[in-house]
């Protein structure tokens, strides 16, 4: 499909193996599933988005652990996968927080997410330029502390508030 096909070039910054090692984890659905999501996120959060990325993650993870050890014949730690699984989640929404910045902000710069632009439209009318920004700072945070063994559960629940109010949470 050509426009998955022009999400995964941009989200991976045109690396094809990485591209396809991601779309052959049916991870585009999910995407737009996600982004939709946030889109429509209330004030107060969503405590079901936050159970559903922790539940998403550890699909993933499974799913990576297993074709590790078919295709490579190695076993993959079940915590690294996990952790992987949720950076990637993490980039993602980060991704469509940036691309709501360029577009709130009338940037010139390429939207990854041009094939959810209503949606990306519908966050970035949600916050102002500074909001916005501060919410990609804070899920960097998160995927920092992602690596420091923090509870996968707590970062996203922080997540889910960070995304839903702009609130930064200092963990």
């Amino acid at each position: 499909d050509r426009e998955e096909a022009e999400f995964w070039s941009a989200f991976t910054e045109g690396s094809l193996g990485r591209a396809l090692r991601l779309a052959g984890q049916g991870l585009y659905q999910i995407k737009r599933e996600i982004i939709e999501r946030l889109a429509t996120l209330p004030i107060a959060g969503d405590a079901e988005l936050g159970v559903d990325l922790a539940k998403l993650t550890e699909t993933l993870a499974d799913r990576d652990v297993k074709e590790a050890k078919k295709d490579d014949g190695v076993e993959l730690s079940k915590l690294l996968a996990s952790r992987r699984a949720a950076a990637v989640m993490l980039m993602l929404i980060a991704g469509a927080f940036r691309d709501a910045l360029t577009l709130r902000s009338g940037a010139a710069r390429a939207v990854t997410h041009a094939d959810q632009r209503q949606a990306i439209q519908q966050i970035a009318a949600r916050f102002d330029t500074v909001a916005l920004a501060e919410i990609i700072e804070q899920l960097w945070q998160y995927e920092q502390l992602l690596w420091r063994n923090v509870s996968t559960k707590t970062i996203w629940d922080n997540v889910v508030i960070t995304c839903a109010s702009a609130a930064a949470l200092r963990l």
